[in-house]
């Protein structure tokens, strides 16, 4: 097995902003963020490191397919997720399975592209936070997969009895464009999709001089073009087969940097998983007219 990722790109511990950007002129056919970790000493052994600890669950074409710039992010993802459960692996993913498969559970990885997301600029001008546009690539990839899981539920030929294990989405979200990706709520714009959260409202009662604060609803975001998407996908029939979305804004994450949402309506819970023994969960309960968070926002 090749011990070194990135061995086409010479590591130079760069110095300077120009020392950056004169190796990834020199190396047109890699990815710019694949470049930039390949002449980081620190990050390249970092990286390197977790290869050979998750070489063996990973699929044949892993290395050729790493160094490609268009599934570059797809796969730092798969190897970042793999190391961090690692402990709970079982196998090495076959042809049309999920790309985690552990103890207790399957997970799905998938890395959306920042399409329609502006980059992100330190000009010191103020500009509109794109929360928008990070919610349509979240709810793209989000049904994207759904659509996935529903094609292998139908599926007779699988090793995987989907209609009995707790299956995960798992996004990624590391390029630069997405940032954090908070939404108005002060959660995550994930979390925003999968339930159905609108921003925070505030009321405010002159006569006592006190304000409450609560989180309202909705039920869709804006297309481009000015059409509606439906969200709030775990109170939806259709989306009761999946058990959870997890997800991370890190490139390069550690398990404190992993969030889990579980899906309050699943035909398969993820409640007593083993995942859940590294991965802390945000859970709600389902009321009578509404759903209750259970943990406070931090």
């Amino acid at each position: 097995m090749t011990q070194d990722l990135f061995e086409p790109v010479e590591c130079i511990d760069p110095k300077s902003q120009k020392d950056i950007d004169d190796a990834v002129k020199n190396n047109p056919d890699y990815q710019r963020d694949f470049v930039w970790m390949a002449i980081r000493p620190d990050i390249r052994a970092e990286i390197n490191k977790r290869w050979q600890a998750v070489g063996g669950f990973s699929e044949p074409n892993f290395i050729n397919e790493f160094r490609e710039k268009a599934k570059f992010y797809s796969r730092l993802w798969e190897l970042n997720l793999r190391f961090l459960l690692l402990e709970q692996l079982v196998r090495k993913p076959g042809a049309g399975e999920p790309d985690i498969l552990a103890d207790s559970y399957v997970a799905e990885c998938v890395v959306p592209a920042p399409t329609d997301v502006p980059e992100l600029r330190l000009d010191g001008r103020l500009y509109d936070y794109p929360d928008e546009e990070i919610a349509r690539r979240i709810t793209t990839a989000i049904n994207s997969k759904n659509e996935q899981l529903k094609t292998r539920l139908r599926s007779n030929q699988s090793r995987i009895d989907y209609t009995a294990t707790p299956y995960v989405i798992a996004l990624c979200l590391p390029e630069s464009n997405y940032m954090s990706a908070m939404g108005k709520s002060g959660m995550s714009i994930v979390e925003e999709m999968v339930m159905g959260i609108g921003p925070i409202q505030v009321t405010i009662n002159s006569a006592t001089n006190t304000a409450t604060s609560s989180v309202s609803s909705r039920s869709t975001i804006t297309t481009r073009n000015g059409s509606q998407i439906e969200i709030g996908y775990f109170q939806k029939e259709e989306y009761k087969d999946l058990s959870a979305v997890l997800w991370t804004t890190e490139y390069l994450p550690e398990s404190r940097d992993l969030h889990v949402l579980l899906n309050p309506n699943a035909n398969v819970s993820l409640e007593g998983s083993s995942l859940l023994d590294i991965v802390q969960a945000i859970t709600y309960t389902k009321n009578s007219d509404h759903y209750s968070r259970n943990q406070p926002l931090i």
